[in-house]
C-alpha cells in the first residue's frame, strides 16, 4: 500500500554532516560537487510516496523517482541545504568505471577522497546524486552500471542509520538503477515524488504569481482564480475531484505557466472568464494553450505601450513587431541577437527612424521575457526556457511556420541529452486549437518521444504507416486516444522507403507499419521500449547501443517483424516476460526475447490482439462517415486502391467475403459483422465474447 509522507520526513531520514568536511577544490569538477549555500527561491516542498510503511533506515541507498520536469534538481538542492549534504550534479559528467572515486580525486585530491569515504562509513555524510537521467543518456547503460559499481565500493558497508546515497531520476532510470543495486546485494528503497496536493499547488502558483518589486498577490482574488481554473480542468481530465486530476493539476510545469499567466495579467479573473467562455473550455489542453498564449499577447501589449508611449501609430507598430510569432522566432533562434526584427508593415521612408529605434528595444525587452530562465549564452534554445510548458508551447505553436530544414534543426536541439521531454508537447501538437493536420516526420519523432514521458496511463498513441493516396511516397498517421476515444489525428508524408524514426523511447503506443521500417534510437546512446508497446513492421532497426525494456504487471510489450537488424549491443531492464519478439531470426542481444508465432494448438492472447488489429485496419474504412451513405459501406474502386497500397489487409478482405460478412452490391462493398458493432472492432475489445469469437475465427483462417 502506497503511503504519502511529508517532505520533512525525507529530510529527517538524510544523514546530517557534522560540519567537519573541509574539502579544498582542485579542479572545475568541484563546482558540481558541493554543499548548497543558497536554496531554491519560493520552493514548495512536495510529498513523498513509498510502498512501505515508512522510509527504510537500513537502506544503503534511497532512489527518488519523479516524472519529467517536476523539479528534481530543486529537491536535491533543498535536501542538500537542509542537511548540509553534498549535491553531485551528474549532468556535467560522463560516467564509467571508477567514476565516483576518480572524480573525487580530480576535484579534491586523494585526501579529499579519503575524507569523503570516511564520512560515508561513519554515517556523517549522504551523497545526493542529481540528474541521473542525463548521466544515463550521456553515458549509456553499461557505463552507468559500471559507475554504480564504483559507488557501491565508495559507500562501503556503513551500518549507520540513513542512506549513504540518494539518487534522483525519472521512473525508468530509477527502476533500472534499483535492479542494479539489488543484483549487487545492496539494500535500496524507491520513493516517488508525489504530484502536488491542492494546497501545495495553490502555494506553488502563489509563489510563481508574485510580482518582483510589486508586492505580493491578492490572496482572495488568487484563490477565486485558482478555484475557477481547477474546476474547469478537473471536469475535463477527471471526475471533478482533485485526486482524479492530480497528475495534471499537480504537475509543476502546468502550475508554473498558470502562475506566469496570473502575474502578467492586469485582470486575470476577467481574462480567465473570457477563456472559459470560448471553445477552449471544452478541453483542458486548449485552455492551457490559451493561458500561455495570453502571456505572449500581454508581452506584445506591454512592449507596444513602452515603445510607442502616447503615439498610437507607434504603439501599434511596436505590438506588430513583437507579435506572438515574432516572440516565438526569437525564443527558438540559435542566436536571438542576430535574428532580423521584421514587422509586417515596414514604415514609410520618412518614418525609417522608427525601425532604427525598434530593433535595439526589441532585443532589450526580449532579454527579460517571462518564458526565459536567463541563460543568454546557451546555444540550444530549448535549454533557455524556464519551464517545459513554455518550451513545448513555443515549439508546437511554431510548427506551422517552419520552413525547410527547421524541423530537422529543432530535432537536433531536442535530442540534446540535457533536454528532458515532457508529455505537454505531444498534447499541444495533438490539440485541435493548433490545427496541425500535417507535420514533418521529425515532428512525429518528437511527439512519440514526448508521449513516452507521459503521466496519463489512459493516453495512447496509434501510428499507422501506409502508402499515400498518390504514388509519391508513404504517409504516417498518428492518432491520440484517451481511453477508447480518439482525440485527434495528424499525418506526416514520408518518402518511399523512409523509416519511421524514434529517438529516445516509445511507450503506450501501437505502431502498424507492416510494409515499413521502424528505426529506434537513432542519435541516442540508449532507447526505452515500454510499457504497453505493440509494434508490427517489416524491419526493426535498433541503432542505439543499448535498449532498455519497461513493462507493468498488466502490460508487456510485443514486436512482430520480418527482420531485426541494427547495432544494439545490449538489452537490459525487465526480463524476457516483458517483451515478446516474433521474428524469424533474432541475433544477439535479442535471443532471450524471441518467441515463435503460434501455428497450431491454443491461440495466445497476443495472436488474437494482432488478428484484431488486422481486422480493425479494414473495418475502420467502413465506420468512417460513408462516402455513399446507408451504413457500413465503401466504394469498390476506392477499396481496390486501398488494398493495393497496403492500407488494408487483402487477407482480411477475402476472409470477410468468404464468410459472407462483406457483400458487393453494385459499386459498393457492404459490411455486416455477426453480432459485432464497428465501435467494438475499433477498440479491439477482446472482452466482447462475439468479437473474440470472430477474431479467433479470423486467426485460424489466416493460418489454414
Amino acid at each position: 500500500m502506497t503511503r504519502r509522507l511529508p517532505f520533512e520526513e525525507l529530510v529527517g531520514a538524510v544523514r546530517r554532516a557534522d560540519g567537519h568536511l573541509n574539502l579544498q577544490p582542485r579542479s572545475e569538477a568541484a563546482e558540481h560537487i558541493a554543499v548548497p549555500t543558497v536554496g531554491v527561491k519560493h520552493f514548495v516542498a512536495p510529498d513523498i510516496l513509498v510502498e512501505e510503511h515508512s522510509l527504510d533506515a537500513d537502506a544503503d541507498v534511497l532512489l527518488i523517482a519523479a516524472p519529467a520536469a517536476v523539479g528534481k534538481s530543486s529537491i536535491a538542492i533543498e535536501l542538500g541545504l537542509r542537511t548540509e549534504s553534498m549535491v553531485w550534479d551528474l549532468s556535467h559528467f560522463s560516467l564509467g568505471s571508477s567514476f565516483f572515486s576518480g572524480t573525487l580525486v580530480d576535484a579534491f585530491g586523494s585526501g579529499g577522497l579519503d575524507l569523503v569515504r570516511d564520512h560515508l562509513l561513519t554515517g556523517r555524510l549522504t551523497l545526493i546524486l542529481d540528474a541521473a537521467d542525463e548521466a544515463l543518456v550521456r553515458s549509456g547503460a553499461s557505463n552507468f552500471e559500471a559507475a554504480i559499481t564504483n559507488l557501491i565500493a565508495l559507500i562501503g558497508e556503513s551500518r549507520a542509520d540513513g542512506p549513504s546515497a540518494i539518487v534522483l531520476g525519472r521512473p525508468d532510470t530509477i527502476e533500472e538503477t534499483f535492479a542494479t543495486f539489488r543484483e549487487k546485494g545492496v539494500r535500496a528503497q524507491i520513493a516517488q515524488v508525489a504530484f502536488f496536493s491542492e494546497d501545495q499547488a495553490r502555494s506553488f502558483v502563489r509563489a510563481k504569481a508574485h510580482r518582483d518589486g510589486g508586492g505580493g498577490v491578492a490572496e482572495a482574488e488568487l484563490n477565486r482564480f485558482l478555484t475557477d481554473f481547477f474546476k474547469v480542468v478537473s471536469a475535463a481530465v477527471g471526475s471533478g475531484d482533485w485526486q482524479s486530476s492530480e497528475s495534471f493539476l499537480g504537475y509543476a510545469p502546468v502550475l508554473d505557466a498558470l502562475g506566469a499567466f496570473y502575474r502578467e495579467q492586469d485582470n486575470p479573473l476577467r481574462r480567465l472568464s473570457e477563456i472559459q467562455q470560448g471553445p477552449s473550455s471544452e478541453h483542458v489542453w486548449d485552455l492551457l494553450l490559451d493561458v500561455i498564449g495570453s502571456i505572449l499577447d500581454r508581452e506584445a501589449e506591454k512592449f507596444g505601450g513602452a515603445f510607442g508611449g502616447s503615439d498610437a501609430r507607434k504603439v501599434a507598430f511596436g505590438q506588430a513587431a513583437y507579435s506572438r510569432s515574432a516572440q516565438l522566432a526569437l525564443l527558438l533562434s540559435d542566436d536571438p541577437d542576430v535574428i532580423e526584427i521584421s514587422p509586417p508593415d515596414f514604415p514609410d521612408a520618412e518614418d525609417a527612424w522608427v525601425f532604427e529605434e525598434l530593433t535595439p528595444q526589441v532585443r532589450a525587452w526580449y532579454r527579460e521575457h517571462p518564458f526565459l530562465r536567463g541563460q543568454d549564452d546557451e546555444p540550444n534554445p530549448l535549454l533557455r526556457f524556464g519551464s517545459p510548458a513554455f518550451r513545448d508551447y513555443a515549439v508546437a505553436a511554431s510548427i506551422c511556420e517552419w520552413r525547410d530544414g527547421d524541423s530537422a534543426r529543432m530535432l537536433d536541439f531536442w535530442l540534446d541529452a540535457r533536454v528532458t521531454p515532457s508529455p505537454i508537447f505531444s498534447r499541444f501538437c495533438m490539440s485541435s486549437r493548433l490545427s496541425l493536420d500535417q507535420v514533418a516526420t521529425d515532428v512525429v519523432t518528437m511527439v512519440v518521444d514526448s508521449h513516452a514521458s507521459g503521466f496519463l496511463e489512459s493516453s495512447r498513441l496509434e501510428i499507422d504507416v501506409h502508402a499515400g493516396d498518390d504514388d509519391s511516397g508513404s504517409v504516417i498517421e498518428i492518432a491520440l486516444f484517451e481511453g477508447d476515444k480518439e482525440q485527434r489525428r495528424v499525418i506526416a508524408p514520408v518518402a518511399e522507403a523512409e523509416a519511421l524514426s524514434l529517438a529516445r523511447g516509445v511507450a503506450r503506443t501501437t505502431i502498424e507499419a507492416p510494409n515499413a521500417t521502424v528505426l529506434i534510437g537513432s542519435g541516442s546512446q540508449d532507447f526505452v521500449i515500454g510499457p504497453a508497446v505493440s509494434i508490427r513492421c517489416a524491419q526493426l532497426n535498433a541503432e542505439s547501443a543499448e535498449v532498455r525494456v519497461r513493462a507493468t504487471d498488466t502490460s508487456a510489450n510485443e514486436i512482430r517483424t520480418d527482420r531485426l537488424v541494427g547495432s544494439a549491443r545490449r538489452v537490459s531492464g525487465a526480463g524476457p516476460e516483458a517483451l515478446r519478439i516474433v521474428v524469424p531470426v533474432a541475433m544477439f542481444p535479442w535471443q532471450a526475447y524471441k518467441v515463435e508465432a503460434s501455428t497450431s494448438g491454443e491461440i495466445e492472447e497476443s495472436d488474437l490482439y494482432w488478428a484484431g488489429m488486422d481486422l480493425r485496419r479494414n473495418v475502420k474504412w467502413f465506420v468512417r462517415d460513408s462516402i455513399v451513405g446507408g451504413g457500413m459501406n465503401y466504394p469498390v474502386a476506392a477499396m481496390e486502391t486501398i488494398l493495393s497500397k497496403g492500407r488494408a489487409s487483402v487477407d482480411v478482405h477475402n476472409f470477410c467475403v468468404e464468410r459472407g460478412y462483406l457483400v458487393r452490391r453494385g459499386s459498393s462493398w457492404h459490411l455486416q459483422l455477426p453480432n459485432v458493432s464497428g465501435s467494438v472492432v475499433i477498440k479491439n475489445d477482446l472482452s466482447d465474447a462475439s468479437y473474440r469469437s470472430l477474431v479467433a475465427d479470423l486467426f485460424e483462417w489466416l493460418w489454414e
